[in-house]
């Protein structure tokens, strides 16, 4: 091959009107994507952490309660959930004999997840003390149970972390049992009567009559992660 045919090399060349070389920038353009390839694969495996671990912490632990990502509640974030009506009345049977009742005041159905901890029950127990949800003399809602001197019906229901997406049967396997949902329900209702407020709850684990006069009707969820 003589030196006319000899290919010759091509110049490496700045590009006018960008910054360094054609094959820096290419460069720094397939290390940006490794990277964001790379924090992709780690924030999957923390979510199969969060999911399948048996033995790993809480994905929550050491964060505040309400500070959680929209994206650390889907990769196994826990809450504490509860459904409350303010009520005229409400009452609660066992067996047919009454267990609990209230006047004005506020109707709680507590729902215990497997994960929550006693500062869930401190942040469930002051949500629900210091909800506004009464209305003042111009009818807007600036009045808590407390302000209003009503009381509290806490009920237990695991139903409330029922999972319902798969199938038509609802799975509860989130749900907490007994020795750990008694302690924490306990709580929420002792930290409510440390308050002040009158307190009256139903059975645990009892078939249990709930009757109520939902006072509006305002119905409202409280959820101590704020998944909603």
């Amino acid at each position: 091959m003589t030196a006319v045919d000899r290919p010759q090399a091509v110049p490496y060349t700045r590009i006018e009107g960008t910054r360094g070389l054609r094959g820096g920038a290419d460069e720094r353009k397939n290390g940006s994507g490794m990277a964001r390839f790379q924090w992709l694969l780690l924030l999957c495996w923390l979510c199969v952490i969060g999911r399948c671990g048996p033995a790993a912490p809480p994905l929550t632990s050491g964060i505040p309660l309400g500070r959680l990502s929209r994206g650390a509640r889907r990769c196994g974030a826990r809450h504490m959930r509860a459904v409350i009506q303010r009520v005229s009345e409400a009452s609660v049977q066992v067996d047919g004999r009454v267990v609990g009742e209230i006047g004005l005041g506020l109707l709680v159905l507590l729902g215990v997840e497997e994960r929550d901890s006693e500062q869930d029950a401190q942040a469930m127990a002051d949500k629900v003390a210091g909800l506004r949800c009464f209305a003042d003399e111009d009818s807007k809602f600036n009045l808590s149970v407390e302000d209003v001197e009503g009381g509290v019906l806490v009920i237990s229901q695991f139903t409330l972390l029922g999972d319902c997406r798969k199938g038509r049967r609802p799975s509860f396997t989130e749900a907490a049992r007994p020795e750990q949902a008694v302690p924490l329900y306990e709580a929420v209702v002792g930290k409510l009567r440390e308050r002040g407020l009158p307190v009256a709850t139903g059975e645990f684990g009892a078939h249990m009559v709930v009757r109520l006069a939902n006072d509006g009707p305002v119905t409202l969820m409280i959820d101590t992660k704020k998944a909603f």
